[in-house]
């Protein structure tokens, strides 16, 4: 896949798990000082998304590098020429943000006498080190030809003369060294540009990740920072831990003040699972709608029992949400419902509680209009509100464990998790809106499946 797939892949990584930290260098674009004082904060995630990548592919780009470097054909030192070549495939280890290559080189040396049939050959081992660092949203290598190790020394005799082959090897070696390290520094500054990177993210996340069947609410996320954690060898693979820092918020509109100017760092440490909270925002106005359209107009119960709804109006403050029915028939007047959204964490529902109904307008409630009113307020009006709440998170926790269901993102990149657990805390009604935080554990993997090697080579 060549860079700017491997940015948009970057971008969908990110997308995938809402779930992303805080910035602390925070914009926000103006919005008067009551209503910033008075919203709950949004609630801070960190996703941890480490990108597999088959060795094979990281050493084969090495292994081009290295060769456009060593494959300049006859080089002359002091008469004698060398020839060099990879010997066999490259060893990889990681270490926080370093990777450490075993560069294996077979070296042939000639007299410059024109005698082709004399030769000497050996073997050596290059230890080759490359850091990984960011500073100041700019992505930096530093790659060091550490150590040689030779493992069969080159030997050469002519008429009887030693000469000494090992030590233009030797020289021929240290003057490549800076132009193998060099030429792979400047690879990587050219395939990897974070100012770039940094447009495509956000605008990646300018539109909405996620919205409701009937398009009224929509899930916003803003990126803050993307870390680069300690880089490690999995069996076939090297990872690339990335460590997401986001704030998401669940609304109509995208909220004014979900606005972070994204960074790039490096992290030291990384969590293994994933804490990701979305904070819903959900008018009021938008239950009230779906509670209209289901309850009012209608009529309630049989025979004598019988209610007909003629208007419906929903409102809240605080914990605790009111709705309002104009009513006619075994009851003639207003009544006041009152409840109490709560989340069940064995059901994994919101709930409705501490019920509470009282006559507005009309006659007084008796023990038995009680009863009947309030058994058709709980079967209906109670029910109807939960039945909405809860298909918003539904369709929400849906889409989320479709992406983990080896969910191809974009082309050769495959994501794989678990939704290890989620809640619902922190429910409050503010300004006519109902606020919750749902707050989700999970563990998730991006596997990329094919690399497209020829975008390196085209920048040598």
């Amino acid at each position: 896949m060549r860079l700017w797939q491997l940015r948009r892949c970057l971008t969908f990584s990110v997308i995938v798990f809402i779930a992303f930290s805080a910035c602390q260098r925070k914009s926000i674009p103006q919005q008067t000082k009551t209503d910033l004082e008075i919203m709950p904060i949004v609630p801070l995630s960190i996703v941890n998304l480490p990108l597999y990548f088959n060795s094979s592919d990281i050493n084969d780009l090495i292994n081009q590098q290295i060769k456009s470097v060593i494959s300049d054909g006859l080089n002359i030192e002091e008469g004698i020429s060398i020839f060099v070549q990879l010997d066999g495939n490259l060893a990889m280890t990681a270490s926080g943000q370093k990777l450490n290559f075993t560069v294996p080189l077979l070296l042939e040396l000639r007299p410059r006498s024109g005698w082709n049939e004399i030769k000497a050959t050996g073997k050596m081992d290059l230890q080759l080190g490359i850091e990984f660092n960011i500073f100041q949203d700019q992505f930096l290598t530093k790659s060091n030809v550490e150590s040689v190790i030779w493992k069969t020394k080159p030997k050469l005799s002519v008429l009887g003369l030693k000469l000494p082959v090992e030590s233009i090897a030797n020289k021929f070696i240290e003057r490549y060294k800076s132009t193998i390290a060099s030429s792979l520094d400047q690879l990587l500054a050219k395939s990897i540009n974070l100012q770039s990177l940094k447009s495509i993210v956000q605008n990646g996340f300018s539109k909405p990740f996620f919205s409701t069947e009937d398009n009224s609410i929509h899930l916003f996320s803003s990126p803050s920072e993307i870390g680069l954690g300690p880089i490690r060898i999995e069996k076939e693979y090297i990872v690339f831990p990335l460590i997401v820092y986001l704030e998401n918020v669940m609304a109509a509109d995208k909220p004014s003040d979900l606005y972070n100017d994204l960074s790039f760092s490096v992290r030291p440490v990384v969590e293994e699972d994933i804490s990701a909270s979305v904070q819903g925002r959900i008018p009021m106005t938008y239950l009230e709608i779906l509670l209209k359209e289901n309850i009012e107009k209608q009529t309630l119960g049989t025979g004598l029992t019988k209610i007909h709804v003629d208007k419906i109006s929903l409102t809240g403050e605080d914990k605790t949400i009111q709705t309002s029915i104009d009513t006619r028939g075994a009851f003639n007047g207003k009544l006041q419902l009152r409840f109490d959204p709560v989340f069940n964490s064995e059901k994994r529902e919101l709930e409705l509680k501490n019920f509470e109904i009282r006559a507005l307008e009309g006659k007084k409630l008796d023990k038995t209009l009680l009863s009947l009113v309030k058994g058709i307020a709980e079967t209906k009006v109670k029910a109807e509100i939960e039945k909405t709440m809860n298909n918003m998170l539904r369709e929400n926790k849906n889409t989320i464990l479709e992406y983990l269901n080896h969910k191809e993102i974009y082309p050769g990149m495959v994501l794989n998790g678990e939704l290890k657990n989620w809640n619902i805390t922190d429910l409050s009604i503010v300004k006519q809106v109902l606020f919750f935080n749902v707050n989700t554990a999970l563990q998730a993997k991006l596997n990329v499946l094919r690399l497209d090697r020829s975008l390196f080579q085209s920048k040598n």
